[in-house]
């Protein structure tokens, strides 16, 4: 609950560093988004860091959501809606000239590219395409499993940047556009790193992202055969190597640091036979840059130091003892406020509630 706690917190103060929210408004949305909650069937904070994230990614300000007496929510809603009608639908032309003033990829990967999207593009509409050999094999596969699974296909935008994924020798940092379907990228080229022999760990920015996706693509690497769990709120160790095991994992870079070194230093195997093969970053500034100086610790208790508690516990005893500063006289163990109010109140029961509050204040 505390770490939900944390990751909502986390969520608003980002409104505010965007520039485009003020306080007063980041509070009074979240004020108007807790009274929408109430009555509800679903966990308060994942409703409200979906909404939140949805607001932050579309860069939808407070005047639109504000703009009437409706529910917040349909605001935001009705917002999204347009924001995705008013997109054009971009040519493989114009995409790859986009590409061309905002990058450095060579004129060998960017033919490449454009051949294998244009050719699969026009078997899209069949239910095969057996002429197509490997990489554009494999993209027609996914596809169409996308289509199958998800009710849409994939819009050039998202076969454009997996083929510069998949063309990649090296590390590859892509920018993807606000509604472009980066969760669609990522689980397309996870896919095909799975296909292809490797294990893919997918890092989101919160737990809440990466049990999102997990759980909206499972259908998708389903129909791949490929297996497919999130990291993320498992405690167990068996927990952890039941979810090591699968192709695609989920995560953050807390819970896969910290599985790391529980499988480093603590000798728990809860992902032994899983290399560091393919790691893809979703968000990549708030991993290099919100969170860049987060260091992951493990709790463990020290060796031999119940044999210590005995002396602890006097030690303990004795500081917590109320003595008088002038005398030093003992005069018993520390209370609370609230118990010692408590106790006189149960003592005289006739007491005056005005008497209870000078009391209060003289104690």
């Amino acid at each position: 609950m505390e770490v939900s706690g944390n990751l909502l917190s986390s969520r608003l103060l980002s409104l505010l560093k965007n520039g485009k929210w003020e306080k007063d408004d980041v509070v009074k949305l979240f004020v108007a988004l807790v009274k929408e909650f109430n009555g509800r069937n679903e966990d308060f904070h994942t409703w409200m860091m979906k909404l939140l994230h949805q607001v932050e990614i579309h860069k939808i300000v407070a005047e639109l959501i504000f703009k009437n007496d409706s529910k917040i929510v349909d605001n935001i809603e009705d917002k999204i809606n347009k924001i995705a009608k008013n997109t054009e639908v971009k040519s493989l032309d114009e995409i790859l000239e986009e590409i061309n003033d905002q990058a450095v990829i060579d004129e060998q990967t960017m033919a490449e590219v454009r051949d294998i999207v244009s050719s699969v593009f026009k078997c899209l509409s069949a239910s095969t395409a057996p002429h197509l050999e490997g990489i554009k094999q494999s993209m027609f596969k996914l596809c169409k499993a996308v289509e199958k699974t998800k009710i849409y296909k994939p819009r050039v935008t998202q076969m454009v940047s997996w083929c510069i994924l998949v063309l990649s020798k090296s590390s590859r940092l892509v920018q993807v556009g606000t509604g472009e379907g980066k969760s669609c990228i990522v689980a397309m080229f996870a896919a095909y790193q799975a296909l292809n022999g490797k294990t893919p760990d997918i890092i989101s920015s919160s737990p809440v992202l990466a049990e999102r996706d997990a759980k909206e693509w499972s259908v998708f690497y389903k129909e791949l055969g490929i297996t497919v769990n999130v990291n993320t709120n498992k405690s167990k160790d068996t927990e952890l190597k039941k979810c090591y095991e699968c192709q695609v994992v989920y995560g953050t870079t807390q819970d896969f640091a910290g599985d790391f070194l529980r499988q480093r230093f603590h000798r728990k195997y809860v992902r032994p036979k899983r290399e560091f093969q393919c790691v893809i970053v979703d968000e990549v500034d708030s991993l290099m840059l919100d969170k860049g100086l987060e260091v992951v610790y493990l709790n463990s208790n020290i060796p031999l130091m119940e044999s210590l508690n005995g002396i602890l516990a006097e030690i303990w005893f004795i500081i917590n003892q109320l003595k008088r500063l002038d005398t030093g006289e003992i005069l018993g163990p520390i209370q609370l406020f609230s118990q010692v109010l408590s106790e006189i109140i149960n003592e005289n029961k006739n007491i005056h509630s005005h008497t209870i509050v000078q009391i209060a204040v003289e104690l």
